[in-house]
């Protein structure tokens, strides 16, 4: 049975992902305004909504 997720785990792609300090982590993004929020997660799955 899905359980509802949890809502800190939205993230917004006008966060900086990466940092000039430690250029191996971490990603470029184009900051487009898409967002992905969990909607359930069951076990190791999970179901997900990008939007924009």
């Amino acid at each position: 049975m899905p359980t509802d997720a949890n809502p800190a785990l939205r993230k917004d792609d006008r966060n900086t992902f990466w940092s000039a300090e430690v250029p191996s982590y971490g990603v470029k993004v184009p900051h487009a305004g898409a967002t992905i929020k969990v909607l359930t997660q069951t076990g190791t799955s999970m179901r997900i909504l990008v939007a924009r």
